[in-house]
């Protein structure tokens, strides 16, 4: 990234307005003498020179005063301009001062974990939240690494995630694990990338949300309902035993009937 690009494009559209002037003044001033000469050739030819002296005079203060004229109208224009644009400047300061007080609120108050990296991976901001539930003051936090916060293992994992989101330039959701003293904790990770004023990427963001108990539920409802369905085929496989033995005529045809609904009912395989 060029940095000293921006800089050098903001003077020049600051030297472009009076470029633009000084060129339009230079005209102007150009075709006034020629303009004016000729025209006082012209009315004055065969005139004293105490005539011709007078008309040149005041032909000067007439060009002094149409220029200052001139000058106070572009000047008080691009005043004008101005002071519209620091208007306007000052108004979107304002508004992102108001707007950024207003997401450090949000996220100071949140219980999810959010933070700023740099391209480096050292973090650039972490929420209370996060700095809490590390057991670390801000300073251990902001300004170091995964591999100063966390373990080995952990950090590589969250490098790697930072670096696909930004790779794909695109807002992704992962799976994280966090290694505490009390347990595993499973963590469902927003992380996107972090974009300029000149478009480029300068860092990552990420939003975490705690989902260890409710990744124990739903699997303790797959469970729950896996037994369910185990009962619900021996309860089918217990009735049409029933039927069949109520059916049968001979203990062959039974043993047949049994072994069937075994395979079909209960999902059995019988060996040969």
């Amino acid at each position: 990234m060029n940095l000293k690009a921006k800089p050098a494009a903001a003077a020049l559209h600051c030297h472009r307005p009076a470029l633009k002037f000084a060129l339009a003044y230079a005209a102007f001033a150009t075709l006034w003498i020629l303009l004016s000469d000729a025209l006082l050739a012209l009315l004055l030819n065969g005139q004293s020179a105490v005539v011709i002296h007078f008309a040149s005079t005041l032909k000067g203060w007439v060009f002094v005063a149409v220029t200052a004229v001139l000058l106070y109208w572009i000047i008080r224009r691009a005043l004008n301009k101005s002071a519209q644009l620091a208007e306007q400047k000052s108004a979107l300061l304002h508004e992102k001062i108001r707007a950024q007080a207003l997401l450090s609120k949000i996220a100071e108050n949140s219980t999810d974990f959010i933070f700023v990296k740099d391209l480096s991976g050292k973090y650039l901001f972490a929420n209370q939240a996060m700095i809490s539930a590390l057991g670390k003051a801000e300073t251990d936090v902001v300004g170091h690494s995964d591999f100063d916060v966390f373990s080995q293992q952990e950090a590589d994992l969250f490098t790697f995630n930072d670096q696909t989101v930004r790779q794909e330039n695109r807002i992704i959701t992962f799976e994280e694990i966090l290694h505490a003293p009390d347990g595993n904790k499973i963590f469902s990770t927003t992380k996107g990338a972090l974009f300029d004023e000149a478009g480029q990427i300068f860092g990552t963001f990420g939003i975490a949300r705690e989902i260890t108990a409710q990744i124990k539920t739903e699997s303790a409802l797959r469970h729950h309902a896996l037994r369910l369905q185990r009962l619900s085929d021996f309860n089918s496989l217990l009735s049409d035993a029933n039927e069949a033995i109520a059916r049968a005529d001979d203990e062959t045809a039974l043993l047949q009937t049994l072994c069937a609904l075994a395979v079909k009912r209960a999902h059995l395989r019988l060996g040969r």
